[in-house]
């Protein structure tokens, strides 16, 4: 082992040890039995871990410190305010690479082992998926979408019975409050580039729109569809941080990008991940649909369907 941080989270007087070793001229960095390599390893895997270690799911802040432990009693260390005003720490962001923020440490300078070099502070502060948006779009430009829909020629003889057939199978167990697996269906088209696997969705997504003859009676005249297309080829690319994420929140993270940022706001997906990452767990589906339904301002009556286009996947 090269050398070990040690993380104090400062609410449980816990500590947590971040291992760095070098095999085979590869560093990599553990913490409890999750390993990766070092020039990999973000901050927040280490508030990932934190969070599932002491089963909260809430917020979870890191600054970075180089203090003895018997600091934090001495100076009466309690509240953030106390970690940057008395320790002079610094807010650690989860999108950060964590070598970023301890180069000197990492290289043998200034490096001691046994002191504190992180605290973290679990909040218990509530935030639902608004919260985490209006965070989010803190001072950026909303943008103009003025460019008029294209209309394409569809390919000839498309053929939608056997995925209307399937849809409409899915809505009725859904009915049924069906909890098998085997009772629900999701249409995967694959194939060659070029042979209109993202063209297939678009049109049946108009199709189901244009031509509602599939929609239950219970919901006819009470309908809102929606359409939500999550490119994981270039839009909303996986990447180290989805590592310690559940799927529901790798998903619930992208519906709320496609949803309420693409094509309406100067942001990017990274950025978006970036600055709501801390507070992941509420984007789960359900919390996702549940404010897009909200959003949407439907009157108690109405239902709501999304047809998801997953391209890339």
């Amino acid at each position: 082992m090269e050398a070990s941080f040690n993380c104090y989270v400062l609410n449980f007087s816990n500590t947590y040890v971040i291992e760095i070793y070098n095999e085979r001229d590869i560093r990599y960095a553990q913490i409890g039995s999750n390993k990766y390599k070092l020039d990999t390893f973000m901050v927040g895997n280490i508030s990932n871990f934190i969070c599932q270690i002491k089963k909260v799911n809430c917020e979870l802040k890191l600054w970075r410190v180089n203090i003895k432990r018997k600091e934090i009693r001495d100076k009466n260390v309690s509240t953030e305010e106390d970690i940057v005003q008395k320790l002079y720490g610094k807010d650690m962001e989860p999108g950060e690479l964590f070598q970023e923020y301890f180069q000197d440490e990492l290289n043998n300078q200034n490096f001691i082992a046994t002191n504190i070099h992180i605290i973290a502070i679990i909040s218990t502060t509530s935030t639902t998926v608004k919260d985490a948006i209006d965070i989010a779009l803190k001072n950026v430009i909303r943008v103009r979408n003025d460019k008029p829909e294209l209309t394409i020629m569809p390919f000839m003889e498309r053929d939608f019975n056997d995925a209307i057939t399937r849809i409409t199978r899915n809505i009725q167990n859904n009915h049924k409050k069906s909890k098998s697996k085997t009772d629900f269906d999701i249409l995967f088209i694959g194939g060659t580039p070029g042979i209109g696997k993202t063209r297939y969705g678009d049109e049946l997504f108009k199709h189901l729109k244009n031509n509602q003859n599939w929609v239950p009676p219970e919901w006819k005249n009470n309908l809102h569809i929606e359409s939500l297309y999550l490119d994981f080829g270039s839009g909303c690319k996986l990447d180290s941080y989805d590592d310690d994420l559940s799927p529901e929140v790798i998903i619930g993270l992208r519906i709320a990008f496609v949803f309420f940022i693409e094509s309406k706001y100067d942001m990017k997906f990274v950025t978006f991940c970036d600055r709501v990452l801390k507070y992941k767990d509420v984007f789960k589906i359900s919390n996702v649909f549940e404010f897009i339904t909200e959003h949407l301002n439907l009157e108690p009556e109405q239902q709501l369907f999304v047809f998801l286009h997953i391209d890339e996947f």
